[in-house]
């Protein structure tokens, strides 16, 4: 046989051997990136999202459901709006939707549950929760890591609430009611701004039918209370009257003066 042709036949078979590695390698990662997505789906049901036993196992799923969005984005490009299309099925002609026509799209509880992983997915990685293996083993357990990045460095994060379940006595259980942040230094009542998400998600769970328009009513009512009183001004102390100073004549009072008394004359013998 030529050499020319041994030749040839190694280059085709080369080349076939490339374009099998590279085709087995993409249909892998695709088969990778439809099983992650499947998991996302289960992990952003409504049975997940607000039907949890518990405040630990709310916690644990949004834990778990964060991580994901990061595997998402760090292993396979997308974006948190773009796997979340993907996730609630966005399509139109086969062609995933823009950002902003996809959530108009979103149905209640998928634009709730979409506004609630991107708010906690940014508090996460301003925490540095995605930064090192270790936190991404606890991650994957349902574990919050200690905050990486920042003045809290080293300390434990609280997985707290925008509605008190003390007024709405389950919030604890929905994944939209936990926000993600640094620890708080004691019982520190919410401030404008948290009392305004609270409000907005005590509108957004009615409009989900997750609440009865009573209830709602009740959170509404709890958090405009707590406004007021917020802006209330304390009263200033009224300034105590300086005490008049010993040898001074008041107002009223008359001086003599002595030039203007007429002087006594004692008479001569």
């Amino acid at each position: 046989m030529d050499p020319r042709d041994l030749v040839r036949y190694a280059v085709i078979t080369l080349l076939f051997g490339v374009v099998a590695i590279f085709g087995m390698k993409t249909w892998n990662k695709s088969k990778a990136e439809k099983a992650l997505i499947i998991d996302l789906r289960v992990l952003t049901a409504d049975a997940s999202m607000f039907e949890q036993f518990d405040r630990a196992d709310a916690a644990a799923t949004l834990l778990r459901t964060l991580l994901k969005l990061h595997e998402a984005n760090t292993r396979f490009g997308l974006s948190t709006d773009k796997a979340l299309n993907m996730v609630f099925q966005l399509k139109e002609d086969g062609i995933l939707e823009s950002t902003d026509s996809s959530r108009e799209r979103d149905n209640p509880r998928q634009a709730l549950i979409r506004e609630t992983l991107l708010r906690n997915l940014e508090n996460a990685k301003r925490l540095g929760f995605f930064n090192e293996s270790l936190s991404i083993d606890m991650l994957s357990r349902g574990e919050a890591p200690l905050i990486s990045i920042g003045p809290a460095t080293g300390k434990t994060p609280e997985i707290g609430f925008l509605i008190d379940p003390s007024v709405f006595p389950g919030a604890e259980k929905l994944i939209p009611n936990l926000v993600i942040r640094p620890p708080k230094n004691g019982d520190t009542p919410p401030d404008e701004f948290e009392v305004a998400q609270a409000r907005r998600l005590a509108d957004s769970l009615q409009d989900c039918e997750i609440i009865e328009r009573t209830t709602r009513d009740r959170i509404l009512q709890h958090y405009e209370n707590i406004g007021k009183e917020e802006i209330k001004e304390p009263e200033e102390p009224e300034e105590p009257e300086e005490p008049e100073e010993p040898g001074e004549p008041g107002e009223d009072e008359q001086v003599e003066d002595p030039e203007e008394t007429p002087a006594t004359l004692t008479p001569v013998e």
